[in-house]
């Protein structure tokens, strides 16, 4: 059950810093070409670090909850 979290945590982790780079290179490529989709997409891909973020904190959270719950 421990090695599933730490795979689990391990892909949220990767799919994060994927993603801040992803922000970086569209907002960076969308500001030097005037791209508003490219900018869009940045914004886009935020709001993905943003959202991976939040379920990386559950997941966090619920391992320490469960127990108290159990």
């Amino acid at each position: 059950m421990l090695q599933n979290l730490m795979n689990m945590l391990q892909v949220l982790l990767v799919s994060v810093g994927v993603k801040l780079w992803m922000y970086g290179f569209n907002r960076d490529l969308g500001q030097r070409i005037g791209s508003t989709a490219l900018l869009a997409t940045a914004a886009d891909s935020r709001n993905d670090c943003i959202a991976t973020g939040a379920v990386l904190a559950a997941a966090l959270l619920e391992r320490q909850i469960q127990p108290i719950l159990l």
